[in-house]
């Protein structure tokens, strides 16, 4: 072994070696440089807008990451702790009701009513005669209460876990807007791809993260303060819990809304309140699940190929591994996967007979081939700000 191979080898042991500490070091805050990362792509068009307005970036940058505080992360914090409240007052309400004794017409002694005849249809399959439903609700209730009292140390720590992972990720992003046009050539220098490869690679991890944002996050949104808005209206308990609740849901592929409005329309119906029952239904079906159905195909649909098969392994699964951050990681992950994949079949691809691509074919008018087989794309904007075309 000569000494120039003896010292490359020993070279690339020291650099997987000091590689591998740095992932130790920063493995702790992976989840505040992930939600700084998605925040700083998500924001990025409104900063280019401040930053040319004021010619400072470190101006720019506070301006930005203060937008962010103030549009994002303190409306959450408020709802939150809003959303605990009203959690508190529903357990105390449905202790109240199940220590009165109002669920025993809801029990399988009762002699008429529906309730009455769908336990008889039941019966006939399943033996429902040792089902006591205020037994069994007073008994969740209280494993609810012995949980939320044994965790509440956990809680406390957790949030303030979470108050620092915050904080992590704002001084990051303030950072990634302030030095992100001197960062991002140092990232693409490291890419082992020509620079329209690279800039392809990095378009589509862009538009997948604007379109899982808008299409994803923002119809969800819309569909829970839709949903919160019919249980305020009707005077349900706890809008605002029930509105985030249908929120997650439908971000979470193939949940949705209608776990939360179908069930609380039959609760309506089986107290007689017909017609509440039926202005939930309508508003879920025609109101809700129109959102979901027109609203997000028409802003995914331009922006990301991904099957809709793809799309939901790829945000469960990211949710599952990642937490929150892998709603929107999930889909990047897959899309920048399938690009190098095509790059690599474009690049294994024999190449089809004929002239050089030094030469220029008779009559093709000039010009050259291009080094990379796939075509440069160029930085999007956000879809807010882009003009809406039909395809």
């Amino acid at each position: 072994m000569n000494t120039e191979r003896f010292r490359t080898n020993v070279f690339f042991i020291v650099l997987l070696l000091a590689l591998g500490f740095c992932i130790v070091l920063f493995r702790p805050f992976w989840p505040s440089l992930a939600w700084a990362i998605v925040l700083g792509i998500l924001i990025y068009p409104t900063h280019q807008r401040i930053a040319r307005r004021l010619k400072n970036t470190t101006v720019a940058a506070g301006i930005s990451t203060l937008l962010t505080i103030a549009l994002i992360v303190v409306p959450l914090a408020l709802m939150l702790f809003a959303v605990a409240a009203e959690g508190n007052v529903l357990i105390g309400k449905a202790r109240a009701v199940v220590d009165s004794g109002a669920l025993q017409q809801w029990s399988p002694d009762a002699k008429s009513g529906v309730v009455a005849d769908a336990l008889r249809w039941v019966g006939r399959y399943v033996d429902v005669s040792q089902v006591n439903l205020q037994d069994m609700a007073r008994q969740g209730l209280g494993r609810a209460g012995e949980f939320l009292a044994s965790n509440a140390v956990g809680y406390v720590r957790n949030l303030a876990k979470s108050f620092m992972q915050i904080s992590l990720a704002l001084v990051t992003l303030f950072f990634l807007l302030k030095d992100g046009s001197r960062l991002l050539p140092a990232v693409k220098a490291f890419i082992p791809l020509s620079e329209e490869q690279t800039d392809t690679v990095l378009s589509r991890t862009v538009e997948t993260m604007y379109a899982t944002f808008y299409g994803v996050v923002l119809v969800a949104m819309l569909q829970g303060t839709l949903g919160g808005l019919a249980f305020w209206m009707l005077g349900l308990p706890s809008p605002l819990l029930w509105g985030v609740v249908m929120t997650l849901l439908c971000i979470i592929p193939l949940a949705g809304a209608p776990i939360v409005w179908v069930p609380a329309a039959i609760i309506l119906a089986l107290q007689g309140a017909y017609v509440k029952a039926i202005i939930l239904a309508l508003i879920g079906w025609l109101v809700v699940g129109t959102v979901d159905n027109i609203t997000r195909p028409f802003i995914i649909g331009g922006r990301t190929s991904l099957h809709p098969l793809a799309v939901f392994f790829a945000i469960l699964g990211g949710l599952l591994a990642m937490g929150g951050v892998g709603v929107f990681l999930g889909p990047v992950l897959l899309s920048v996967t399938l690009t190098l994949l095509d790059i690599l079949r474009i690049k294994i691809t024999p190449s089809p007979p004929g002239p050089p691509p030094s030469q220029t074919p008779p009559g093709s008018g000039g010009g050259s081939t291009p080094e990379a087989p796939v075509a440069r794309v160029s930085t999007p904007r956000s879809p807010a700000a882009q003009p809406r075309t039909n395809p």
